[in-house]
């Protein structure tokens, strides 16, 4: 009688008793397919899957593209009319941008907070084909969170609003002198902003105005064919973010870079492992710039291939230092002097 006892005990399914809404937050941890997959393992978990608020959905998990577009359909489709708290969408089907579109729309539709897009065109002839994001995207008054990445048009209407957008990561290619103006006039409550991507030749103007703006990441790649670095002299950035306490940058090519009432700053990342100083003339009194507008930070990661002409400020607040060098070099004996209380 004592080892049937143990035995059941063990076959025990504790899971399957837990309320409803506690295993929607677990499986809501899990790719869209995983928790639909739950279905099959009793009576209990049938329609569970269902009331998921997180969506996320992959098409590499998946053979070809018809049965991704079918899937993610017949999800939209059955689930029940609870709301949608993240949509995650990673997607390669470039011929299915009417799918995709209306995908968005539906979730928007069911109070969306978290918008996450990666939209490729792998494998496809349509090179000069991109996703138009639906205007509905930038009236949505529930979203907190916006991730776009890859072959994606960001085509603002002329008036909108996103009132609760706090967080925000975009790729661009090639972007125009007034993107970032034109982003961040409808984002009045943006803590969290991260831009990666890729600029090309000439004159352009990066600028990022934010009052409420706490962290800001700025990860830039000059297109460059022929490795002549010299002649991209006007890449300009420009941050007013008076509220600012996290300021990370990583570029190939050092822009002009002019950071307006950061008092508030604390934190700095500064990545140039991609640059040598060598290939740019202009290097030396950018970067020089840049460090003594950085200087008050209390917390510095700083990756270069070297500094040795550059003029070094006095970190007169740093506590901490992260150094990544890539040759043997001389000038961090000197950065270090210059931080009296590290």
């Amino acid at each position: 009688m004592a080892s049937n006892s143990k035995s059941q005990l063990r076959i025990t399914d504790r899971i399957s008793d837990l309320p409803d809404s506690l295993i929607c937050h677990i499986l809501s941890f899990l790719p869209t397919k995983n928790s639909v997959c739950t279905s099959i393992l009793a009576s209990r978990w049938k329609r569970v899957w269902a009331s998921v608020t997180s969506l996320d959905f992959h098409e590499i998990y998946f053979p070809d593209s018809e049965s991704f577009v079918l899937f993610v359909s017949r999800v939209f489709y059955f689930r029940n009319s609870s709301e949608i708290q993240k949509f995650k969408l990673e997607c390669y089907c470039v011929e299915r941008f009417s799918h995709i579109d209306g995908w968005i729309r539906t979730a928007l539709m069911h109070n969306l907070a978290e918008l996450d897009l990666c939209v490729e065109n792998y494998g496809s002839f349509l090179e000069d084909e991109n996703l138009k994001l639906p205007k509905s995207v930038f009236m949505c008054k529930t979203l907190v969170v916006l991730k776009l990445r890859s072959i994606i048009i960001i085509n603002t209407p002329t008036s909108w609003c996103l009132p609760c957008l706090k967080v925000l990561l975009i790729s661009v290619s090639f972007p125009g002198h007034d993107l970032m103006e034109k982003l961040l006039l409808g984002c009045p409550a943006l803590e969290d902003l991260a831009i990666s991507g890729t600029v090309g030749e000439g004159y352009l103007n990066f600028n990022v105005s934010a009052l409420e703006l706490k962290k800001l990441g700025i990860s830039l790649d000059t297109e460059n064919d022929d490795r002549c670095l010299a002649d991209y002299n006007d890449l300009n950035v420009l941050v007013r973010a008076p509220k600012l306490e996290y300021f990370g940058l990583e570029q190939n090519v050092l822009s002009n870079c002019v950071l307006k009432n950061l008092k508030s700053l604390v934190e700095a990342t500064i990545d140039l492992t991609y640059h040598v100083p060598t290939e740019y003339s202009g290097f030396v009194g950018r970067a020089t710039a840049l460090l003594a507008q950085i200087c008050h930070v209390k917390y510095l990661s700083l990756s270069a291939h070297g500094l040795d002409n550059c003029e070094l400020p006095v970190f007169g607040n740093l506590k901490q230092l992260r150094l990544v060098l890539h040759r043997c070099c001389y000038w961090w004996a000197e950065f270090l002097m210059s931080s009296p209380i590290l």
